[in-house]
């Protein structure tokens, strides 16, 4: 992969954080109970975006990981995404630390969505093994009965 795509890509992750941190800051609004978010917050907004995509760095590595090293960098990952997002909440206005009650919700809320989009992937990526190991499967099963009938 060539520094363009991989900036490009950057830039595609940063354009759906964007789109997903103001529909998140939306949504907490509806449910706090909160008066529309003033423009200056779609900066704050991209700056968050912007650090959530570097907290994806986390998980380049020039050599293979285990097992054991993904699930300690998805933990750290996830530590990351809470501590920015808890912040910008705080920042914004959208949580009040005065009720910690509401800093509770707000972050039980993001590890659900965190939890959520780290199942789906998963899910995703068994769905693509699958596929891909039935056509080779079906492929090498071919050559094998063509070899056998000689």
């Amino acid at each position: 992969m060539n520094a363009r795509e991989i900036i490009g890509r950057r830039m595609k992750s940063i354009a759906a954080t964007f789109f997903g941190a103001s529909l998140a800051a939306y949504l907490i609004m509806l449910i706090f109970g909160r008066s529309m978010m003033p423009v200056n917050s779609l900066g704050v907004l991209l700056a968050v975006s912007i650090l959530v995509e570097l907290s994806n760095s986390i998980f380049y590595s020039s050599e293979v990981l285990s097992k054991n090293q993904m699930v300690v960098r998805h933990i750290i990952h996830a530590m990351l995404i809470l501590i920015i997002a808890t912040s910008t909440a705080v920042l914004m206005s959208l949580v009040n630390m005065r009720y910690p009650i509401q800093v509770i919700i707000f972050v039980v809320f993001v590890a659900i969505v965190y939890i959520v989009i780290l199942l789906s992937g998963a899910h995703q990526m068994s769905v693509l093994t699958n596929r891909l190991n039935k056509k080779l499967r079906e492929r090498y099963k071919d050559k094998n009965d063509e070899a056998n009938s000689i």
